[in-house]
């Protein structure tokens, strides 16, 4: 996640949580567009799982 910038807060405090065990059930990420909702995602989700997979693989698997 080293191109994303101004998300290291919420990023260091979701895979906190996810290793305690203790990250929520669902979470709504809101703003206007463009500003990098969805790639923040699918990166955080390729770090905490540990993919070496495409974005583009990524939205594939979640119906994107």
């Amino acid at each position: 996640m080293d191109q994303i910038y101004g998300f290291s807060k919420e990023k260091k405090f979701l895979i906190n949580n996810y290793h305690k065990n203790s990250l929520a059930n669902s979470i709504i990420f809101s703003g206007q567009k463009g500003i990098g909702k969805s790639t923040f995602v699918f990166n955080l989700l390729k770090e905490i799982f540990k993919l070496s997979v495409s974005d583009n693989q990524v939205k594939h698997h979640l119906n994107l």
